[in-house]
């Protein structure tokens, strides 16, 4: 009884995160931090601020005039969410794009799968910088958990939780002794 009482729980229990809203990394106040300055293979920017530090990886890196496009890489983030709830992440990036001027560069980057449970997710960082060095800059990375996930793990516990209420019902009606009207098996 224990057992299935614990797993009636825990699928209410699940059914919270799954309607989560999005995870947010931001810098905070600006501290430091660095920049490939020739936009050149491998790209690197990191902007460490108060509050995180988030670091964009790209090799794939293709510039055309002021603006650069790249097709993969990746999203380091050092520090907590505002709330506490994650803190670091590893996260894949499916493309993005790079727009600059002679100091400045506005990067913007379309992730996916952080989790395994998370389907999508936005980076970006505006940065100004002299050579290799940033003199300001702020970044961020957003994550929208994938509600679907939790919920097919939420209905996997329910329907377990399901079978064992029959088991239960099962065993009770199986000892049930109807000329003696009580509960047990015969002696």
């Amino acid at each position: 009884m224990r057992r299935v009482m614990l797993l009636a729980l825990l699928t209410l229990v699940l059914r919270t995160p799954a309607l989560a809203g999005p995870i947010s990394f931001i810098t905070g106040t600006f501290v430091s931090g660095s920049i490939t300055s020739s936009f050149r293979n491998p790209f690197q920017v990191q902007v460490i601020g108060s509050i995180a530090s988030l670091t964009l990886d790209t090799s794939s890196l293709t510039c055309s005039g002021a603006v650069c496009s790249f097709t993969s890489g990746t999203v380091f983030t050092f520090g907590c969410t505002p709330d506490g709830s994650v803190c670091g992440l590893r996260t894949d990036i499916v493309n993005g794009r790079i727009t600059m001027t002679a100091d400045t560069a506005t990067i913007t980057g379309n992730m996916a799968n952080p989790f395994g449970v998370c389907c999508a997710g936005f980076t970006k960082f505006v940065v100004s910088f002299n050579g290799n060095t940033l003199t300001s800059g702020n970044a961020s990375a957003v994550i929208t958990p994938e509600p679907g996930t939790l919920e097919m793990v939420e209905l996997g516990l329910l329907g377990v939780s399901v079978i064992g209420l029959a088991g239960m019902a099962r065993r009770k009606t199986r000892d049930f002794q109807p000329s003696r009207g009580t509960l047990g098996r015969p002696s």
